[in-house]
This record gives C-alpha cells, structure tokens and sequence, in this order.
C-alpha cells in the first residue's frame, strides 16, 4: 500500500470488491481513484417509443434488441416460385412496404443437382450487394447451409430488392427466393 494505506496505484482507474446495491456503493476495496463509481454498471429505462413497441407486438411476430440500439422486428420478403427454362435467367422482385434490411437469403429448389443453378445479381435498388463479378451457387444460399449473415444495404418502401438467377442446368428447375431480415415497424 502506498502512502497514507487506503489506496494502492495499479496504473488504470478501477473498483474493486464494491458492489451496487439500489443507489448505494456497498464495500471498501477501493483501487485507483476516489469513488465515483455510483452511476457505473446503471442502464437507462427505454424510451417510451421503444416500450410502445414492445406492448404493440402482433401475435407470431418477433423482436431483437440489435446492437447499437433499437428495437428491430424480423420480418421476410418472399417471390412466388417460378420455373426456369434449362438455360435461362429470372429476375425476382421483392418490394417492402417498410424499410427493409435482408440479413439472409434463402434460395429454394427441386433440382436434384443445385451446383449449377446460380445467383447472378442481388441488389437492393441501384446497389449491388454482389461486391465482385461472377456468380455464387445457390449452395451457398440453401435452407441448411450455416454462418450466411448477410449485412446487405437497408431498402426503403419505395424501392425494389432484385435478384437475378440463372438455371445452367439440362433441365427446367422451380426457384423461389426468400430474404430474412429486419425493420424498424
């Protein structure tokens, strides 16, 4: 202990062996600085737009706490299944009616053989999601596959989310995109 044997300096401002019981510091372990620790380790109540939120869930919907604050509700964006020509590529359109951020996307098939059937473009307005040229199996987008966390660009309601795929198969697929995601309402 240094000095007058309360404190000791260990370089870095920190609490030791205190404990916060409701407004009071309980303990006298004390390292570094004098207390002032009494707001350390309080979180402030939510906002009151974030408890109206909650109190307004819809049976079956489901909310997250994302990092950096707010309340985001995870909703998805589906197409209709279509049926690719052998050879052929499809554009889907998937319009959000609310401000829209895709985290997944999942690509379902009845090909047998999927390796050929490939995503070719995936934007979200005029910006293209896809950093690089060439085209991604939809393996990579399959209902099983795992660690596809997506942090596309956020969509607003009046824009489009295109994604473009390409059947390189002998054969006449059905495709039908789905993208998970979250929004703010």
């Amino acid at each position: 202990m240094a000095g007058n044997g309360l404190y000791e300096d260990v370089g870095d401002d920190e609490l030791v062996g205190d404990e916060l019981v409701g407004d009071e510091l309980v303990g006298d372990d004390e390292v570094g600085a004098p207390r002032r620790g009494r707001q350390m380790g309080r979180r402030q109540a939510p906002s009151a737009p974030q408890r109206a939120a909650m109190q307004g869930l819809a049976a079956g919907q489901q909310m997250v706490r994302k990092a950096g604050g707010g309340i985001r509700f995870q909703k998805f964006l589906g197409a209709a299944a279509q049926t690719l020509p052998a050879g052929s590529t499809q554009t889907f359109t998937l319009s959000p009616t609310v401000p829209f951020r895709g985290e997944r996307l999942i690509v379902a098939t009845d090909a047998a053989a999927d390796a050929a059937i490939t995503v070719v473009g995936f934007k979200i307005g005029n910006n293209d999601q896809m950093i690089g040229g060439g085209a991604v199996s939809i393996q990579a987008f399959r209902a099983d596959a795992v660690g596809l966390e997506l942090k596309c660009n956020t969509c607003p309601p009046n824009q489009n989310i295109t994604i473009t795929i390409n059947n390189g198969t002998a054969a006449p697929v059905s495709v039908q995109p789905t993208l998970f995601g979250s929004s703010l309402e």
